[in-house]
């Protein structure tokens, strides 16, 4: 993800860049300045064409800064072309791209005005191929989310923040649901790997963790519970293996949607139907979709 580096007034800081981050005084501004010789609506700062360009948005004197200018205003800021990425507002101070890297999904919470980046954001949402999905969803039978949309999750309230397309992924090699996937686990150093003819896709570390009670359900073959098990077996079990102790029964929702995301980005297909689910009495059951002669637990 982006990142710029601001000095005003002797003040230093560092953001992450949005795909469109505009940078000014005005309390809406993704970045805020304080100094009052910086003008309300200042520059904005945009992802195009594969590359970070930025604009004036009150007056081309309040903003000076190198690189090309194409037709419509924009100007390149590049890193390591024998000069400093930077745009100067006066003698108040100076901004700098400090990481050129694409933008990435992001949340901004609406009531402190943190911006939740990197892993941070994959504890409140799920992201597939071509969607983004509160962490949530399945309790609350939520959908995909849109751009800018606000939502609550896990009693905070975010604004979505997605580049196009929503998640860089590698074409869909492996799909989980056909009948000749398997799964290998190791418990030992928690990793999972999915494999369908010559092609493989694993994952590691913490995600896998709650894939193993669905797992040990599922190949165990028991003809009473046909690989069923509850969301608190599963929570049970998640704990046993080193899950956080204090985490309520909701983080297993939270933890299979951060299994699926990494899936996801690995190129694995049909990651919505890893774990079917029901509801037996008012109690949620879920059952891994590997068959159970498929399933390898070391």
């Amino acid at each position: 993800m982006g990142k710029i580096f601001t000095s005003f007034d002797s003040v230093k800081r560092e953001y992450h860049l949005l795909a469109s981050t505009q940078v000014g005084r005005h309390w809406s501004s993704d970045v805020k300045m304080l100094d009052p010789r910086v003008p309300l609506r200042w520059i904005e700062v945009r992802w195009q064409q594969g590359e970070w360009t930025w604009r004036p948005l009150s007056g081309n004197d309040n903003a000076r800064g190198a690189g090309r200018i194409d037709e419509r205003g924009w100007r390149s800021l590049v890193l390591g072309a024998g000069f400093p990425a930077r745009i100067t507002c006066g003698d108040a101070g100076f901004l700098e791209l400090i990481c050129d890297a694409p933008p990435s999904l992001a949340a901004r919470d609406m009531e402190s005005g943190e911006l939740l980046a990197g892993d941070d954001v994959y504890e409140y949402f799920e992201v597939r191929h071509d969607e983004v999905l509160p962490i949530d969803w399945e309790m609350a039978d939520r959908g995909p989310l849109a751009d800018g949309e606000v939502v609550l999750v896990r009693g905070r309230a975010l604004r979505i923040h997605m580049p196009e397309p929503a998640l860089e992924t590698q074409r869909a090699m492996v799909v989980l649901t056909h009948p000749k996937c398997t799964l290998d686990i190791n418990t030992q150093d928690l990793s999972a790997t999915f494999t369908l003819g010559e092609e493989e896709c694993t994952v590691k570390a913490e995600c896998v963790r709650v894939l193993i009670p669905y797992a040990l359900a599922r190949a165990a073959n028991n003809p009473s519970t046909q690989g069923w098990i509850t969301r608190d077996e599963v929570h049970a079990h998640w704990l046993r293996l080193g899950g956080k102790a204090d985490s309520p029964t909701a983080r297993i929702g939270w933890e299979k949607g951060k299994l699926r995301t990494q899936l996801a980005k690995r190129g694995a297909a049909r990651v919505e139907r890893l774990i079917d689910n029901r509801r037996v009495d008012g109690i949620t059951e879920g059952r891994l979709t590997i068959l159970p002669e498929n399933i390898e637990i070391l």
